[in-house]
């Protein structure tokens, strides 16, 4: 006999074989679903191979086929991250919390990328919804570090020690994980912490430049410049143009006062990043120390024009010129800080000491009045005034007349 076709189909196959069922929209949504998975799995194998243009083409498809899948716009996002196009990573994490606005993972990379653009206080806001929604997120390598740093940004130091605390808790032998710990307890100045946590980073991954320097940091702050010029040393032999390890190598020798080593080192720095005002500010006081006077007051002014409103700038230049006897030029250097600084006790003591090597005790004493009541309970300022008395100016002025009687007098007033 032959076999009795089915009344719903005319080659006689059941509408329970699904696949060929008579209903067209059902067989061809279910091709497209088909299709969209093997975009995916194209997309994810191309991904791990680094070729992210090919993949995000694949997910793009892979979206035509299935614009319902949040898996698939996750996708998406994630192949804009890879090639650092986070404005378009950011619409498609929108578009997957708008399919489903419970998405961890969507929240997660949103925060991501805002921290990548440099919008923190959003990246922080996404980090923590997506930890609400799934706790699991607070045990995660990735997320932790991602909030700490989001956290650092915002100066919000305490916040990021905690998140990378509490990644150096649960991996603590991973040498990222370590040297963010480490870092963010430098920057806290938390500086023995640091070197303890740092001094490891650099034993799990020796070739971390940035564990080197940040150790070097650590330890310059804790006067252990001998260390701290060796740390400073292997970055630079790690990365030879990173010039703040060239300046640091420079503050170090200038701490063990090889000024020469340190003016040499702070020379590379600027050569390396002409507007680094820490540079100059650590070459003009070696200048001073080299006495090479004319140097340190053209870094002054260079300074000046970096930070206009910064004193050392002003300091370093007018410290030269009264060490050059050129009283005129410290006077209104220092008269020219004190209008952006005018509570500056450095600033307040040069002018009297200026005002002292220049021989002008009465104008000197009005000065140090000044200073003391900025400072009152400064003693050694007390002291000074009261050498300072008339009888006392009137003898220096009479010292310094008989050893220069043609050119210490031009400058007494008293």
């Amino acid at each position: 006999m032959s076999p009795t076709a089915s009344p719903g189909h005319p080659s006689g196959i059941s509408e329970r074989h699904g696949l060929f069922s008579t209903d067209d929209s059902v067989c061809l949504g279910m091709l497209r679903t088909f299709q969209a998975r093997l975009c995916v799995l194209m997309g994810k194998l191309l991904g791990r191979a680094r070729r992210y243009d090919s993949a995000l083409g694949y997910f793009r498809h892979a979206s035509d086929l299935h614009p319902e899948s949040v898996a698939v716009q996750c996708w998406i996002g994630w192949a804009y991250q890879q090639l650092e196009n986070h404005t378009e990573a950011l619409a498609a994490f929108e578009r997957a919390l708008q399919l489903k606005p419970s998405s961890a993972y969507a929240h997660a990379q949103m925060g991501r990328s805002f921290a990548f653009l440099g919008h923190y206080r959003q990246a922080v806001d996404e980090l923590l919804r997506a930890s609400r929604i799934d706790p699991q997120y607070r045990t995660r390598r990735e997320y932790l570090l991602a909030l700490g740093s989001a956290h650092s940004h915002l100066q919000l130091m305490t916040e990021s020690v905690a998140a990378y605390e509490e990644a150096y808790r649960l991996f603590p032998s991973d040498a990222e994980v370590v040297y963010h710990y480490g870092w963010a307890l430098c920057t806290s100045k938390r500086f023995t912490d640091a070197e303890r946590l740092l001094r490891g980073a650099v034993s799990l991954d020796a070739k971390s430049a940035d564990a080197h320097y940040n150790l070097g940091v650590a330890l310059g702050a804790q006067d252990k410049w001998k260390e701290a010029a060796r740390e400073f040393q292997e970055t630079i032999i790690l990365n030879p143009m990173r010039s703040d390890a060239h300046c640091g190598l420079g503050a170090a020798y200038k701490e063990l006062e090889q000024f020469s080593e340190a003016a040499n080192s702070l020379k590379e720095a600027i050569r390396l990043s002409p507007d680094d005002p820490d540079a100059y500010a650590q070459i003009g006081v070696v200048y001073s120390e080299l006495g090479q006077w004319q140097s340190a007051v053209e870094t002054g002014k260079r300074l000046r024009q970096l930070m206009p409103d910064h004193e050392i700038g002003y300091w370093i230049m007018s410290s030269a010129y009264a060490e050059m006897e050129r009283y005129a030029e410290a006077i209104e250097v220092t008269e020219a800080n004190l209008e952006h600084n005018p509570n500056s006790s450095p600033a307040i003591e040069g002018l009297g000491y200026i005002y002292l090597k220049s021989g002008r005790f009465a104008e000197a004493i009005p000065v140090y009045k000044r200073a003391i009541d900025a400072h009152p309970g400064a003693a050694y300022l007390h002291t000074l005034l009261t050498s300072l008395d008339d009888s006392f100016a009137k003898e220096l002025q009479e010292r310094i007349r008989a050893k220069s009687p043609d050119t210490g007098a031009s400058h007494l007033t008293c």
